[in-house]
């Protein structure tokens, strides 16, 4: 592989924020951008897209399993990376196995077509190239090359939704215009990610079963919490599937902006994480916390602009985008999904810094206790309230996941400062 290898170009914490700000924006785009263009060439498969997108996001979550925190936080380099892809390639496995007999299931007891199930496998298989991606992106992060990692997710972003909406373009079928998402997924990963890790480290596996039960339970209790937090937002979706069909597609484009406010805090707070590793590993607490305080107060900003421009542009913006869809009367609702995506940027930056502290355990409680809510009070909603149902369901799971997760954080943080002084 060492032949394989490009030159690195200089550090720059500079293009760090800036690259891994368009990477993120880019990576976030891509549900919204794929129901744009379906509402314009293929409307009728608006809601198969608004279904299965999401779907293949959270089998992607399973093909990560939540490493990349841990890996880029792993100050101390307690993983060596042929343990960690060795890891990588075992999580993306599973995910395939676990996406197909999903489908499956849903498939023979009438809850998707076979359409919808096509396209989610599809999806599903792009998802693991970038699973696959993921990991290569994780060493450039570690060693200060954070740019690098957000240009590969921005370029392979960009090929991959271009090449998709040219295919529909020509065919207006969504399960033929998946297919060139994944082969340039593939080639990209093979031109970029990793060359450019192996200038930083061997791309070999390593198999150890002790090293690898050890990384397992060191991210499985992150992997759960996101896992669920994905459980928590497509119950959503299979309320509304199933017992509104009809507005799958205005569901699944209400929905999708609320996340924007999640990516800005991402590419706001993932640029510190090493910073904010260092700072805790040599128990400055001040600067730690100061920090963490300016990073919610950063969520609560964009939230009050969000709500004031939404109140008054988001649904003539939202028509005009999304061809086709009706967004009369949605309003109430819109506002209502950009507070539940407020609190969904708190969740995702809690539960960052319960990982950070090695804490991450703990989170699992909120995420179990809000789980088994979301297993019953979204369909108990939409089939009495409709739309609006599902936007009140999402919006009180994740204001209550949110209030267990800081409160549990709080704790934590005033214990090790206690514990320090003593």
């Amino acid at each position: 592989m060492k032949k394989l290898a490009y030159k690195l170009p200089p550090k720059s914490l500079g293009m760090d924020g800036i690259f891994n700000m368009i990477g993120s924006m880019a990576n976030a785009s891509v549900s919204v951008i794929l129901q744009i263009v379906v509402s314009y060439l293929a409307y009728k498969s608006l809601g198969i897209i608004s279904l299965a997108y999401p779907l293949a996001q959270m089998m992607y979550t399973i093909g990560v399993f939540e490493m990349r925190n841990i890996q880029v936080t792993d100050a101390k380099r307690t993983f060596a990376f042929g343990d960690v892809f060795m890891f990588r390639i075992i999580s993306i496995a599973a995910m395939i196995a676990y996406a197909v007999s999903y489908i499956l299931y849903k498939y023979f007891t009438n809850a998707y077509t076979r359409a919808d199930g096509i396209v989610v496998i599809l999806l599903t298989l792009y998802m693991a190239i970038l699973a696959f991606s993921d990991v290569f992106q994780g060493v450039l992060h570690l060693n200060g090359y954070l740019y690098l990692s957000g240009l590969s997710l921005a370029a392979v972003t960009f090929l991959a939704v271009c090449t998709f909406s040219l295919t529909l373009f020509i065919t207006r079928n969504i399960i033929i215009s998946v297919i060139p998402m994944i082969i340039v997924a593939g080639i990209w990963v093979l031109i970029y990610d990793i060359p450019f890790a192996s200038s930083l480290v061997k791309i070999r596996p390593k198999f150890n079963f002790k090293i690898q039960r050890a990384i397992f339970l060191c991210a499985l209790p992150v992997f759960l919490s996101s896992f669920l937090q994905q459980y928590i937002f497509n119950a959503q979706n299979d309320a509304v599937n199933h017992y509104d069909k009809s507005e799958m597609g205005l569901y699944g484009c209400l929905v999708k902006p609320i996340f924007f406010i999640n990516l800005l805090s991402i590419f706001v707070f993932r640029p510190l994480l090493v910073s904010l590793s260092e700072k805790w590993a040599n128990k400055e607490y001040k600067g730690f916390i100061k920090t963490v305080r300016l990073l919610y107060l950063f969520i609560i900003a964009i939230l009050a602009a969000s709500l004031i421009g939404a109140y008054f542009l988001a649904l003539p913006v939202l028509s005009f985008i999304f061809k086709n869809v009706d967004f009369s009367g949605t309003r109430n609702e819109f506002l209502i999904l950009l507070v539940a995506g407020g609190f969904s940027a708190g969740c995702s930056l809690t539960l960052t810094l319960l990982t950070l502290i090695r804490k991450q355990g703990y989170g699992l409680i909120a995420y179990i206790t809000v789980g088994l809510t979301a297993f019953f009070l979204p369909g108990i909603l939409v089939k009495n309230y409709k739309l609006g149902g599902a936007c009140v369901s999402y919006c009180f799971e994740m204001g209550l996941l949110f209030f267990i997760l800081f409160f549990i954080l709080l704790v934590f943080i005033k214990k090790s400062i206690k514990s320090d002084k003593r």
